[in-house]
């Protein structure tokens, strides 16, 4: 098997060029769509990119004000696909998507990143119901809120039913698109196990990631990556995550989420990465959507539902992430709902906050268990609204699952 160096994923770089393709939407700012009823909007949830006023220069970013870029000659953008008639058709990438020709696939040997998911149309008109008991229906309508319910209790770990409401909505993310970091560093460390990775002549960023034996890497992380792993997951640590980019690097972080399915064109976008939260870094943003951490509910729902179902690199590595998405300190949310509401409750979650002027994104994703009831409940969200709004939707989400069995 021929061995590769790390280096290879560099060439993403040139993602940025299509930075100006996101340049030349945002000079005109996008009018809202009429709102729908929510039974509408669920029906037509596939809708490939949300119309959300979103000028460009308020987009969020790292940091600090965006360093100036030099408009590029780029290729047309990437296609989205058509809305479906249902979600059933855009929740699912299909085999032969065809791969942009500026990203660099590395072998990862055999990947299993079909969840399994069949949609519930009971599930699906609890969870709409919760939506608008929590008063968020004119978010789903309006394209400014996505929600993903996936049911794993009892005999459907394997055949999860699942629900969904404008769930292809790809937007900022803010931190909850360090899941893809997590799992890039896993997979980065199982290609170097199974000598996928070369490690004998070790490269800077490799010899911040990796244990040395003797002056020779050996493919465990080391001490001080392996710490910030968590402190980026638990606290959210930018600072962290920032140094984490660094090493793995975006190429391969993009790498990661392509071919995990994780992010996909035809499916309106998903969990992408390509910037660290710092100032003056060399931004790199998702060719869908233009923002440099990008996140669906769709895309969190799988990265969750594959963690629940131990897919994610391997059952011993899905156990490992699994444990540093544990007891997170951050009080908000699903963590405050569900901890104050449903005693007994254990949540593997990740949320992510962002202010600019007076838009707020507030996300939230988590796989919850208490005794038999299981499920991934994931939101993403562009309203001041949620920050309060999504307490009572994770709730309704949950009465939703207990009354499944």
């Amino acid at each position: 098997m021929e061995r590769r160096a790390r280096g290879v994923t560099l060439g993403l770089w040139a993602l940025a060029a299509l930075a100006a393709c996101s340049h030349a939407l945002g000079e005109a700012e996008l009018a809202l769509p009429a709102p729908r009823p929510v039974e509408e909007a669920a029906a037509v949830a596939g809708d490939a990119v949300p119309l959300v006023a979103r000028p460009e220069r308020r987009a969020p970013a790292p940091p600090a004000a965006e360093p100036p870029r030099a408009p590029l000659p780029v290729a047309a953008p990437l296609p989205v696909a058509a809305p479906g008639p249902a979600e059933t058709g855009p929740v699912r990438a299909a085999d032969d998507e065809p791969v942009p020709p500026f990203l660099h696939l590395a072998d990862h040997g055999v990947l299993a990143v079909d969840p399994g998911w069949q949609e519930s149309a009971s599930l699906g008109a609890c969870a709409t119901q919760a939506i608008a008991a929590a008063g968020l229906a004119p978010l789903v309508a309006q394209k400014s809120l996505g929600v993903a319910l996936v049911n794993l209790s009892g005999e459907r770990l394997l055949g999860p039913e699942v629900a969904f409401a404008n769930a292809r909505w790809t937007t900022y993310a803010a931190s909850v698109s360090k899941t893809l970091l997590l799992l890039s560093a896993f997979v980065l460390r199982e290609d170097a196990r199974q000598g996928r990775l070369a490690l004998e002549a070790p490269t800077p960023g490799l010899a911040g990631i990796f244990q040395s034996d003797g002056g020779r890497l050996v493919p465990e992380f080391n001490a001080d990556f392996e710490a910030s792993l968590g402190k980026m997951i638990r606290e959210s640590h930018n600072e962290s995550a920032s140094r984490l980019i660094d090493l793995v690097s975006p190429g391969f972080i993009a790498d990661v989420a392509w071919s995990h399915r994780l992010y996909r064109p035809s499916l309106g976008g998903g969990l992408w990465m390509g910037a660290p939260f710092r100032p003056g870094s060399m931004l790199v943003p998702d060719p869908v959507t233009g923002h440099w951490h990008a996140a669906s509910a769709l895309g969190l729902a799988r990265y969750f539902t594959l963690l629940a179902q131990g897919r994610l690199v391997s059952p011993a590595a899905s156990a490992e992430m699994k444990a540093i998405h544990a007891d997170s300190p951050i009080f908000d949310r699903f963590n405050r709902a569900l901890l104050s509401h449903r005693p007994g409750t254990k949540l593997y979650r990740k949320t992510g906050t962002y202010w600019v002027g007076d838009l707020l994104w507030a996300h939230d994703a988590a796989l919850v268990e208490r005794g038999p009831v299981r499920y991934v409940a994931a939101a993403v969200c562009m309203s001041k609204i949620c920050e309060v709004g999504l307490w009572g939707l994770v709730l309704g989400l949950d009465d939703c699952i207990a009354a499944a069995g």
